[in-house]
């Protein structure tokens, strides 16, 4: 498709707002060589403590091969879904010994999904005021499916690293060895510095089934779980805080990585949309594995809850680990399918019907979920003089920009250039600095104030729009690398 009004489509396959960032950090990594980075998403002095090894390690391969990295983060997408499936596969030899109903599993958790078409299709019936609700809770970007999740490369990294830390936690009591808690370290670390969220529902799981056990009475509880899960955890967790002591001395880094904490929650209200017909399978699993006592009801259970209770965290934005869910209600949903699966030639046409219409709800979604972002991404288009600029940008010596929030987002990933403002998250302060670009731009700020800010943050490129109601830029000039530092205002 070609956008009207000489828009471009950005080379994106998911979220916007987060693939920039992502974007921005590989380009920067394919500059720098480095793998400590700089958040280019503020002017402020720093560093250069951020750690992210997936992009640094994309941003290499961009470096060796010149791979544009728009399509380095589209393209690690799929041997990382073939690394997360065979890691998948191993992980449920855990639980569910036959091969059937592990393949029954894992369709489940690669094409199950919740009922968020039937809600997209009345939202026009809703209340005005509850459809931004709506929309934004039930969102493909939430990882409310597994299918939807695997958007997103750095999530897909994140699950696939958990389940190799949770292994050791989940195996039946008693039954792990010297092995399986140095994979939980080491599992664990890798987890947390590639994707933190990931990290920290791994050490939620681990550190509280066993308070899980004592609080329930559950029987034989092994001593061996705590000595070998206690110094597994603790060498994880003091090489963990020690590496995040040091990058909080940098102000920066200190003041994002504050932002864990929040109030941005989401409810189970939304689990008979979100889960739709799978969280059915799930209820209907959990009698079986209750009624056989299968082996390792309570760690799924105690996973499932434990994940539960993160993602509606009003404390510290759960929201981040909902895509964690899906995992644990697909395993135990697999049992009732195989079962509904063994028994539908024996049933009458009715229950035939009715059974066929279940299952063919649980697996809908990628359809439903494909056909809603492909109208997501058809909807972002980045106007043609924006792109003009920043090719313009690009050929331009690596500086700082002052410029729009929305443009300020956009800009690291097609350029090495740093931002005043932009990503609403890697942006410090950035409520106060967006309020002060509307001030600007509606000639509320006084101009010396302005002039003080841009020479206090070394501002080498101004992105403005032409009409200005204080600024007059020649066409040749909009973009100007000011001399001696200074910006010339007329």
């Amino acid at each position: 498709m070609t956008p009207a009004g000489g828009s471009v489509f950005p080379a994106l396959g998911y979220n916007p707002i987060d693939c920039f960032a992502y974007v921005g950090f590989i380009r920067q990594a394919a500059e720098t060589g480095g793998w400590l980075l700089l958040n280019p998403y503020t002017t402020s002095p720093q560093d250069g403590r951020y750690f992210l090894p997936l992009f640094s390690l994309l941003g290499m391969l961009c470096r060796w091969t010149g791979l544009d990295p728009f399509w380095a983060l589209e393209l690690v997408r799929v041997p990382l879904i073939f690394i997360f499936f065979a890691v998948l596969w191993r992980f449920l030899a855990t639980f569910i010994p036959g091969q059937r109903r592990r393949l029954f599993a894992v369709c489940l958790v690669a094409f199950s999904g919740g009922l968020e078409f039937i809600a997209v299709a009345t939202l026009n019936a809703w209340p005005p005021r509850l459809r931004d609700v709506i929309v934004e809770a039930i969102s493909n970007d939430q990882g409310w499916s597994t299918f939807a999740a695997l958007n997103n490369p750095l999530w897909i990294a994140g699950l696939t690293l958990s389940l190799l830390a949770l292994r050791p936690v989940l195996k039946p009591a008693g039954t792990q060895r010297l092995r399986d808690w140095c994979q939980l370290t080491i599992a664990l670390t890798a987890a947390y510095w590639v994707h933190p969220y990931s990290g920290l529902v791994v050490l939620a799981v681990a550190a509280l089934l066993p308070v899980a056990r004592w609080l329930f009475g559950v029987p034989n509880w092994p001593r061996a779980y705590v000595v070998g899960a206690g110094p597994a955890l603790g060498v994880a967790v003091a090489f963990i805080g020690a590496v995040a002591l040091w990058q909080n001395q940098d102000a920066i880094y200190r003041a994002t990585a504050g932002k864990v904490l929040g109030d941005h929650q989401l409810s189970a209200f939304w689990y008979p949309i979100t889960l739709g017909a799978v969280g059915l399978l799930a209820l209907r699993g959990w009698q079986q594995w209750l009624r056989d006592s299968t082996p390792a009801r309570f760690e799924v259970g105690a996973w499932t809850v434990i994940v539960v209770w993160m993602h509606t965290s009003p404390l510290f934005n759960g929201y981040h680990f909902v895509f964690h869910l899906h995992l644990p209600v697909c395993i135990v949903a697999a049992t009732a399918l195989d079962e509904w699966w063994q028994q539908f030639p024996k049933q009458n046409w009715a229950s035939q019907v009715a059974t066929a219409f279940v299952i063919a709800l649980a697996f809908q979604s990628p359809l439903a979920v494909t056909w809603w972002s492909a109208q997501q991404a058809l909807a972002y288009q980045i106007p043609g003089p924006v792109m003009a600029a920043f090719q313009r940008l690009a050929r331009l010596p690596t500086g700082r920009v002052y410029s729009s929030p929305h443009i300020g987002t956009l800009l690291p990933a097609f350029t090495n250039h740093r931002v005043y403002v932009g990503h609403w998250f890697l942006t410090p302060d950035h409520a106060q600095k967006q309020a002060q670009f509307m001030d600007v731009m509606a000639g509320r700020l006084p101009p010396a104030v302005w002039v003080d800010l841009l020479r206090q943050d070394s501002i080498d490129y101004l992105l403005l729009p032409q009409t200005h109601p204080r600024l007059s830029w020649p066409p040749s000039a909009r973009w100007r690398r000011p001399p001696s530092r200074s910006v010339r205002i007329s």
